[in-house]
């Protein structure tokens, strides 16, 4: 299989992510303005659990767009998911890393790579609570 082949294949990545409603306490912490971090509109949190990687995640969800990972670190940059389409069935949408930390996608010849970027779906599934 050619290389190009390889890169028109989507990859799949089954990763758990539970959310939340915020509450008011942490809608208003959210909200007050600090230096560095830009007021949230925090509806949902919760956590993206990446088992394979061996970590978890933080995820908010702000308006239309759910953040996956941490915001407010200056070594590493969240993934944005901008949500198009929300059902009972799960969400859809496209996600963009801005690479605003201090990993970079680095090309062979050693330029700074475009974003990674791409579509997503999740399903969504009850958890029962034991």
């Amino acid at each position: 299989m050619s290389s190009a082949d390889k890169r028109e294949r989507p990859s799949v990545q089954v990763t758990p992510l539970r959310l939340r409603l915020a509450d008011s306490a942490e809608q208003a912490a959210a909200r007050a303005k600090r230096l560095g971090n830009p007021p949230r509109n925090l509806e949902m949190i919760g956590t993206r659990d990446m088992m394979v990687y061996g970590y978890i995640d933080q995820a908010e969800l702000d308006g239309a767009l759910l953040y996956v990972g941490c915001r407010a670190c200056h070594d590493a940059s969240p993934d944005i998911l901008a949500l198009y389409l929300v059902s009972e069935a799960g969400f859809a949408g496209t996600w963009v890393n801005p690479q605003s930390g201090i990993v970079r996608v680095i090309r062979k010849d050693g330029s700074i790579g475009p974003n990674p970027a791409g579509h997503f779906c999740a399903s969504r599934m009850q958890m029962n609570a034991d």
